[in-house]
Parts: C-alpha cells; sequence; structure tokens
C-alpha cells in the first residue's frame, strides 16, 4: 500500500506548548506516513494582522473576569484555507487554530472524519481557553445569553452556540485530547458531550530526555555540595496566573522555615527572567536559568534535579512534568488536570492536594527525609511509567489507528 498523507494545520511551529507537541507529532508521524505541514504563523499577511486585530478588538466587548486567553474564531488565514481546499492529502488534522488561523465557521466544511487535536479547553468552552477555576462550569451547563458573570456583549454565548451547532451537524469529526482528565472534562460539556473523544497524549521524545550524568563542562555540574536539588519551571513565568509560581514560592517560604538548622535547599529554576526572592536564603538558595530553548540544557537540568515540582493550576497534559521524569528524576506536582496521567503517586513522585502550599512543603521535606537511594528509586520508577505510556513508539501505533493505517 503506497504511503498515506496527513495534512496538520495550526498556528504556528514555533511559539508555545501546542507549536512543541505539532513539532513532535511531525517527527514522529513523519517515521510512518507522508507529513505535510501548514502554519499562520509562516504566512502572514497585513489582512490577517488587520483581522486579529479587529477580534481583539470585539473581545473587549465582554469581560468575564476569566484571566487566561480568549478567542472568538471569526476568521481565517487564507493561506491554510486554501491549504486545505486543496485536497492533495489523505487524512487532516488540526491542532490550534486560534490568532486567526480557522474560523469556526470553516469548521463545517472539514473533510469527513477530520481529527481535531485539543491543547487547551477553548473547544467545548466558549471564548475562554481554561474554565475558570471557581467550579462554576458553564461548559457542562450551556452558556446563558446573559449571566452575572460577563459584562458587555454576550460574545461568549454567540461562540459557544456555533460550537454547538458544528457539533450537532458534524458528528463524523474525531477530538483528540492529550489526556484522561481532559477527556472527561470533554464528555461532560454540552459541546462534545456526544461526540467520538480519544485520548492521544503527546509524545515525549525519551532517547533524548533520558537519565544524564553530567560533565564538568555543563553549567549545572555539581549542585548536589549546595544541599537538596529542586527544579521547578516551565513556559509562561510569572506572567501566567495559572502556572502557579507564587504558589511554590509560599511553599518554598514555608519549607524555609521547618529545615532551618536542618538542612538546606537549592532550586535550580528556568522559564523566568525576574523572581521574587525567599526570605531566608540561607536556607532555600534559588538559582535562576532564566529561559533555555536548548533542549540539551534542559534534559541535564532536569537530570540534575533530586526532584521535580511544577505547581501549575491546570495542565491539558502536562509536558516539563513528563520530561522530568522521562529524565528519571521524581515529580511533585498537584493532584489536579492532565499531571495525574503523569505522576503515580507515591511510585514515581508525589501528587499533593490542589493548591495546598503547606502539604506540598511537607512532601517536599518528606522527599528530602528520603534519601537519595529512595529518590533515585522513584524516579527510575516514573521514568518506566513514562516508557510505557508517552514514548515515541507509542503514539506512533495510538496515531496510526486514529486514521485506521496498519
Amino acid at each position: 500500500m503506497p504511503n498515506k498523507s496527513v495534512l496538520l494545520v495550526g498556528y504556528s511551529m514555533a511559539r508555545g506548548g501546542a507549536a512543541i507537541a505539532l513539532r513532535r507529532v511531525c517527527e514522529v508521524s513523519g517515521r510512518a506516513i507522508d507529513i505535510k505541514v501548514a502554519v499562520s504563523d509562516e504566512n502572514p499577511s497585513k489582512t490577517n494582522f488587520l483581522l486579529r486585530l479587529i477580534e481583539q478588538v470585539l473581545l473587549k466587548l465582554e469581560y468575564d473576569r476569566n484571566p487566561t486567553k480568549h478567542s472568538l474564531n471569526l476568521f481565517s488565514n487564507r493561506s491554510l484555507v486554501d491549504s486545505i481546499k486543496s485536497k492533495d492529502y489523505d487524512f487532516l488534522n488540526l491542532h490550534w487554530i486560534n490568532n486567526c488561523s480557522l474560523s469556526l465557521f470553516c469548521l463545517f466544511d472539514l473533510p469527513y472524519r477530520t481529527v481535531i487535536t485539543l491543547h487547551d479547553e477553548w473547544f467545548y468552552c466558549a471564548t475562554e481557553h481554561v474554565s475558570k477555576l471557581d467550579h462554576s462550569f458553564e461548559f457542562k451547563r450551556g452558556y446563558p445569553l446573559f449571566s452575572k458573570r460577563r459584562i458587555g456583549l454576550p460574545m461568549a454565548y454567540f461562540i459557544w452556540k456555533v460550537k454547538l451547532r458544528l457539533t450537532e451537524k458534524r458528528p463524523d469529526l474525531i477530538y483528540t485530547v492529550p489526556s484522561e482528565w481532559m477527556k472527561a472534562r470533554a464528555l461532560d460539556s454540552v459541546t462534545l458531550r456526544n461526540c467520538d473523544v480519544r485520548v492521544l497524549p503527546n509524545p515525549v521524545d525519551t532517547e533524548h530526555f533520558r537519565p544524564r550524568t553530567l560533565s564538568n563542562g555543563s553549567r549545572f555540574f555539581n549542585f548536589e555540595c549546595r544541599g537538596f536539588r529542586i527544579v521547578f519551571g516551565g513556559s509562561g513565568g510569572m506572567s501566567d496566573p495559572l502556572k502557579g509560581w507564587g504558589l511554590f514560592y509560599d511553599a518554598l517560604n514555608i519549607l524555609a522555615t521547618k529545615l532551618r538548622g536542618k538542612a538546606k535547599v537549592v532550586v535550580l529554576v528556568f522559564g523566568c527572567s525576574d523572581l521574587p526572592i525567599v526570605d531566608d536564603q540561607s536556607v532555600v538558595e534559588v538559582i535562576n536559568f532564566n529561559y533555555i530553548d536548548d533542549s540539551e540544557e534542559l534534559a541535564e537540568l532536569y537530570s540534575q534535579g533530586d526532584i521535580f515540582v511544577t505547581t501549575s493550576m491546570v495542565e491539558s497534559f502536562g509536558l516539563v512534568a513528563a520530561e522530568a521524569s522521562a529524565c528519571g528524576t521524581p515529580v511533585v506536582c498537584f493532584d489536579n488536570s492532565g499531571l495525574v496521567d503523569i505522576v503515580q503517586d507515591g511510585i514515581g513522585g508525589f501528587l499533593v492536594p490542589a493548591f495546598d502550599t503547606s502539604q506540598l512543603a511537607d512532601k517536599l521535606e518528606y522527599c528530602i527525609s528520603l534519601g537519595p537511594k529512595a529518590m533515585s528509586e522513584m524516579g527510575l520508577a516514573g521514568r518506566k511509567h513514562i516508557l510505557k505510556k508517552f514514548s515515541y513508539e507509542v503514539f506512533l501505533r495510538k496515531y496510526l489507528e486514529l486514521f485506521g493505517i496498519n
């Protein structure tokens, strides 16, 4: 049988977590099928810039007190529409299509059984990319025309109704999500509850992200002499409230009080240019490596940690946690969202009750007390879990199954 081809469509292959996932899908699936890619930010135009500006103005007409990104998807990038209409492929897979990449109205004419990969909650919410964390859960009940939670024109209601009509008219579409948590959310939503939703985790390069012994030439070499090593970080930095950086620093201050006169901790941070100061720096030393774009250095940094900590409040998957675990570093995180798929509590790391900084500090103190041998064994167990669930080989098999390719 001749090679089948898949057209991957999205906003970018360079910026954001969805872009990283898209690049890896290309890398992995390209081993078995022909891959064609069409992304919006490679074909910018003055018209597209103007349309994005118009959408931003329209978004200002409604305010919902949700600090996450919002999108309307009223307009399309012409080059993406032309790529889809060309039919020069066997299968179509849409990824993150916001920032005026593809209009919602274009989706009504997608080829039969197009696969739509969700990287956040936007598709089953209204205009917001992440549902509010205050348990309002409008995506489960439906968005009213007017709501006390929103001020201004009912843009959310309008967009939600278009999505609802789309899923009613196109029951053939397939939706993939990267975690069991997100699948449950999607199937609880009014929009996708009757749709074909499948779990397709993001692929993790377990050959690249593996336990590493560092040489004297690495800038992360020999931090163990300065205390117990915690690696912390991720994309977005302090500017993204959902990454929970403030929660982590609250926990560090509690930990510093607990450890005074007993132990020292060095925290190796990446992904942020400006950090708050821990109260007692004689107990908890914070070293900031700013933004790390080189994946080789990132794998070395993960491997340098005794544990990796993420305090993200919402993750559709949790790529940095998966990468750290692949490097044999135990992961400590909150027991919420897609991270629960990655961390097996008490096996490859620890889950802490969501957003409880006091219990997070207690768990960090407990990790220190376990000693290096126990933590090393836990790290290896975590890597085995990543190999079993999220390796390139596992992803490729599941990806081909989506299109019925043997």
